[in-house]
């Protein structure tokens, strides 16, 4: 039986953000027009949005990661992972966060064929990252651990 690990998506200020974004968009944009019909858009794209991101995380099963985001489910080799980085990027992801974010890069002869690292933003990070360099220990980690941030801060005061 293959060892299955699950780690949902961190969620910051972001979701909450694009769903006030497309309430006021809808609600303002069609309210002088019709006003059943502008509720009804709302609260159609607000079900859609918040399902999109309740419905972001990573398994962990075996020698792959599968990232299920919305509908859709991407599957990687761990084996091909290179190095794993904390980012700040904007780019389109499947992250329901933008502080909370790595960059996880593929080894070109994998076969992959992504010139762009995959940006997610697993919620139990430290874990989530010891979890792949158990699977692969050739991962470049670039992320600092929880436990070391805590044990500065607890030198420092």
């Amino acid at each position: 039986m293959k060892n299955i690990s699950t780690y949902y998506s961190s969620r910051d200020w972001l979701p909450w953000s694009v769903i006030a974004l497309t309430v006021a968009v809808c609600l303002l944009s069609v309210m002088a027009v019709n006003v059943p019909l502008a509720i009804i858009m709302t609260a159609l794209f607000v079900m859609i949005e918040v399902g999109a991101f309740l419905s972001t995380y990573y398994v962990i099963s075996g020698d792959e990661l599968k990232v299920h985001s919305s509908f859709r489910v991407t599957t990687y080799p761990i084996a091909a992972i290179r190095e794993i980085k904390p980012t700040n990027s904007w780019l389109a992801a499947p992250a329901a966060s933008l502080s909370n974010r790595i960059a996880v890069t593929f080894t070109r002869e994998s076969g992959l064929n992504r010139s762009i690292p995959l940006i997610i933003s697993p919620s139990r990070q430290a874990e989530f990252i010891r979890r792949l360099q158990s699977i692969n220990p050739e991962i470049d980690v670039k992320v600092p651990e929880k436990s070391v941030c805590l044990v500065l801060k607890k030198v420092d005061s």
